[in-house]
């Protein structure tokens, strides 16, 4: 096979998923450092990288609600004047894979991919060893011989740095204060730690170090985050002595980085969040509650903690599958049992 000198690399998945694909584009440049990886990315995710640095040298947005979307996606890739070697797609979706499959047969250009499907019977990986097993096995087969090690996926963690230029034009400031990113929102409300409980843990916090700040990024616009937010504000579930030190920052993806920049710790739920801060280098505290973190938390425990109630504690979590996809959950036992004590006893080393 040829040389890679072009490679485009898909992911046409949730924000979380585009941070843990960059592991994947840095084990590519680690190992081809001359080859030029366009990233592919939904669209509406495009925006978040306006002013990040990643392994990344380029960005393609994605769109398939209609059939337009295909024809104006087939031409605008087809006359970007990028003649690719491979398209890698990761964690490939149905939608992906069928324009990716018709656009490689017209063009005769090689196109490769690994899915996440996971049975019953069979344990959940890290996300990101999954993306790289996929990745290796081309490169060991194809370019390697045969002869390529296996990666260790704690060895390719995310990488995210924001651009020098828009450090000075936003005028960022180094790590001045102490400032904590609360992650209080979820793509379900199944998967958020009681809110009550957020604010028993900001009480401890401020407690032990009252010049600590909060802020809370939610969208401006996405129907959880608004209700999340209204049902924090509500004064009858616990009331927050210091409500001073809490920010909520309503901003769009391209300005959220600039925010977490200057902060050092997360602790939330498991969201694209969670994903960012561990990529731009925060000390991660994440509560998982019907997802298992042996997939979706694909990181050094050591580094970034996570809370987790075990199955045999929680049959209800595994009845159907190896996780529990309810959007709702009227115990919601899997985060009730993650005390607000247990946790402050974990963080406080690090405040």
């Amino acid at each position: 096979m040829k040389k890679m000198k072009r490679i485009l690399i898909v992911k046409n998945r949730a924000l979380g998923d585009s941070i843990i694909g960059l592991s994947t584009i840095q084990y590519i440049k680690a190992l081809l450092p001359h080859a030029h990886i366009t990233y592919a990315l939904p669209n509406w995710i495009m925006p978040l990288y306006f002013n990040l640095d990643t392994s990344a040298d380029k960005y393609f947005s994605l769109k398939f609600n209609n059939i337009i979307d295909w024809v104006k996606l087939f031409f605008t890739l087809f006359f970007s004047g990028d003649k690719f070697d491979l398209i890698y797609e990761l964690h490939c979706s149905g939608s992906s894979y069928k324009f990716f499959k018709l656009y490689s047969f017209f063009t005769r250009t090689n196109y490769h991919f690994n899915n996440h499907h996971i049975t019953k019977n069979s344990n959940p990986r890290p996300s990101i060893e999954r993306d790289l097993e996929g990745v290796w096995r081309f490169l060991n087969e194809n370019i390697y011989k045969g002869n390529l090690k296996y990666p260790n996926y704690l060895e390719y963690e995310p990488r995210i740095l924001l651009k020098s230029k828009t450090k000075q034009n936003k005028k960022v400031k180094e790590k001045e204060e102490k400032i904590i990113v609360l992650g209080i929102v979820a793509s379900r409300l199944s998967k958020v730690w009681p809110l009550e409980y957020f604010k028993k843990l900001i009480n401890l916090i401020t407690d032990n170090d009252a010049n600590i700040r909060f802020i809370i990024p939610i969208s401006p616009t996405y129907p959880i985050d608004i209700e999340v937010e209204k049902l924090f504000n509500q004064e009858n579930n616990y009331k927050i002595k210091k409500s001073q030190n809490i920010q909520f920052i309503k901003k769009e993806l391209d300005e959220l980085p600039l925010y977490l920049e200057k902060a050092y710790l997360y602790i939330g739920n498991d969201t694209g969040l969670k994903h960012l801060s561990v990529a731009m280098g925060l000390k991660t505290f994440t509560f998982f509650g019907p997802d298992e973190p042996g997939e979706w938390h694909p990181y050094n425990v050591e580094i970034h903690h996570c809370f987790f109630i075990e199955n045999k504690k929680l049959p209800c979590r595994t009845k159907n599958g190896h996780f529990c996809g309810i959007s709702e959950c009227v115990s919601c036992n899997c985060l009730r049992l993650i005390s607000v004590e247990l946790v402050f006893d974990v963080v406080k080393k690090y405040l």
